[in-house]
């Protein structure tokens, strides 16, 4: 697999981060806001993290190991986000991990490339469960699973150590199973 798939959806392309996106990234993720609810995130974050982050996502594509795409607008190209799966092969299931510029926070945006990953995942790369978890102290990121057809399966109390302390998250997930159904 040399190729990186490219995913559509009404409003957005789901694709490889290039070169020429890496001052935008920077844009949306030098933002204490959004650094805050996901972990992999530097604040600052800088040119060396865009960097960094373009060599690890290419070689995790490349191995196979992770699958992340940019989330970029249809009408301009504009890098606003990412979302990746992370796969367990010996489990089949992947985890889902995903961050959106604060200026697109609220739009419908993530949810729409929670929906379309989903559906890569689960039907393309044959994942028997796709699963991701949220701060409970982020609400709006558990909606946007729960209006994608994930469900929740719990909370895991004090589950990260985060720089505010320790963190508790909300669980969900959807198997193959309850994706057909829906």
């Amino acid at each position: 697999m040399n190729s990186f798939p490219a995913l559509e959806t009404d409003r957005l392309i789901l694709r490889g981060l290039r070169e020429d996106d890496l001052e935008q990234l920077i844009l949306m993720l030098n933002n204490e806001n959004v650094s805050k609810q996901v972990f992999s995130i530097a604040y600052p974050f800088t040119m060396k993290h865009a960097k960094e982050r373009f060599n690890s996502i290419h070689d995790g594509y490349r191995e196979q190991r992770m699958f992340v795409f940019s989330i970029a607008l249809k009408e301009n190209d504009l890098v606003i986000g990412q979302i990746g799966l992370h796969p367990d092969e010996k489990h089949n299931h992947a985890e889902i991990g995903y961050v959106l510029g604060e200026p697109y926070w609220g739009k419908g945006f993530m949810t729409e490339a929670i929906h379309k990953v989903l559906e890569y995942g689960l039907k393309d790369r044959k994942f028997h469960k796709i699963f991701a978890t949220h701060y409970i102290d982020n609400p709006a990121s558990g909606r946007c699973m729960a209006k994608a057809g994930m469900n929740l399966e719990g909370e895991l109390f004090e589950h990260y150590k985060t720089s505010e302390g320790y963190k508790s998250v909300r669980p969900y997930g959807i198997t193959i199973t309850q994706y057909e159904s829906i």
